[in-house]
């Protein structure tokens, strides 16, 4: 090959390679990573939020009825009927 036919296949080479579509497909997987990393650690805050609002039903529903709502308990029959 002379100097001439190295600087043609060069060239052939580099117009063949599209640094667009490169930086394009970078892009994408940058905005991917983005928005599935926002999603898992939206994810993971609200289940933690949930597990903490859960342990407080969980204790609230432990604790006794109250005299008021055990009295109006009492009084209801199960069809309605007093």
């Amino acid at each position: 090959m002379n100097g001439h036919q190295k600087v043609s296949y060069a060239h052939s080479m580099l117009s063949d390679v599209d640094l667009y579509r490169d930086e394009y497909e970078l892009f994408l997987w940058d905005v991917r990573i983005l928005i599935i990393g926002a999603l898992r650690a939206g994810i993971q805050y609200l289940a933690g939020e949930a597990q903490t609002e859960l342990a407080k039903i969980d204790e609230w529903m432990k604790k006794p009825a109250s005299d008021k709502y055990q009295g109006l308990a009492s009084m209801e029959s199960p069809s309605g009927i007093q």
